[in-house]
């Protein structure tokens, strides 16, 4: 007992030693430091836009850990020879972005005294549509000097990753919009671009914010060719193509795409090789080799009798459709 009560004497004397009982109320433990406010938490920002832009302007401010009583001076750079050491340690090979594509609003911001945070100052950049597309810049904005106080080094560089994007970044709200291209319709002079293809590519890059009860139509021709979700007694969260013929697949609830995301959709036609596919996010999604439009391909002479036979729970709309196809010289003149 004696030597644990002698034990515990040590430490409590091992703690009260290490207190430190200063009083800080009107001052730091820490250097006071100027930083930059956009490198406060991270010191790389990506900046992508897409290549229509041609200017864009980043602000930030210069702050202190704590006020002082004087004015504090922080002077302002681009600072080209920093990108080797960011590349460097971050195993990239990024070039520099050129000069003649920003300018800083200012090259010095002042602190008041009492305060801790400089007027807004700005990165303007310009020219963005003249640069490489796909291609990553870095832009470093550093505090090159300070008075009175020191520098937080690792918050007083900002990287700015510049890229202009390829991708598409826009899109527009079709929502109870109906697009329409007169020189498709029956009798327009350019209608025959549409009339007799043997082959074609339906493509689309879409986000449905809320599937309707039964159909929502991407592109196409109802009755003719037309790329859709839903259906009557159909999933309405799943792709369907409507042909003159019938529809294509059948229900599979494994197939039903998620409202709210972006989706890049393909659908494709072969004539000749009889082969209809659906294509989700570039992954196959569905195919037929024996759709109904292979009929097209028989070469079936005028005057000849046909017996058309389907099965399925779209046998009448199919029958009906090939019918009227038939009858209509194969829809020569239809749009």
């Amino acid at each position: 007992m004696r030597k644990f009560f002698l034990l515990t004497g040590c430490v409590w004397t091992m703690l009260f030693t290490a207190c430190d009982n200063t009083d800080y109320s009107d001052h730091s433990p820490f250097d006071n430091s100027a930083y930059l406010s956009v490198a406060e938490i991270r010191n790389v920002e990506s900046f992508t836009f897409n290549r229509r832009v041609t200017e864009q302007t980043k602000k930030f401010t210069a702050k202190l850990t704590y006020p002082v009583g004087v004015d504090v001076t922080v002077r302002l750079q681009i600072n080209p020879s920093l990108a080797d050491a960011y590349n460097a340690k971050n195993d990239t090979q990024y070039e520099v972005l050129p000069a003649r594509h920003y300018k800083l609003t200012a090259e010095a911001v002042t602190i008041p005294a009492g305060k801790t945070t400089s007027s807004e100052a700005a990165i303007q950049f310009t020219g963005l549509d003249e640069l490489e597309i796909d291609a990553t810049y870095i832009c470093p904005l550093t505090i090159e000097g300070v008075n009175e106080v020191g520098l937080m080094n690792g918050s007083r560089t900002m990287y700015y990753l510049v890229r202009r994007s390829s991708a598409i970044t826009t899109a527009i709200n079709l929502k109870n919009v109906y697009v329409a291209v007169p020189g498709f319709d029956k009798g327009s002079p350019t209608a025959d671009v549409v009339n007799n293809m043997t082959a074609i590519t339906m493509e689309v890059i879409v986000r449905v914010n809320q599937f309707e009860k039964e159909i929502s139509s991407i592109m196409g021709i109802e009755q003719y060719l037309c790329m859709r979700f839903g259906d009557s007694s159909f999933p309405r969260q799943q792709l369907q193509v409507q042909t003159p013929v019938g529809k294509f697949p059948g229900e599979d609830k494994r197939k039903q795409l998620t409202a709210g995301e972006w989706y890049h959709i393909a659908l494709t036609w072969d004539l000749a090789a009889k082969t209809i596919c659906f294509y989700v996010n570039g992954q196959l999604q569905h195919i037929d080799n024996n759709h109904l439009l292979g009929i097209l391909s028989l070469g079936i002479v005028g005057g000849t009798t046909i017996r058309i036979i389907a099965d399925g729970p779209d046998e009448e709309a199919a029958v009906k459709g090939l019918v009227d196809l038939v009858d209509s010289g194969f829809a020569e003149g239809a749009r």
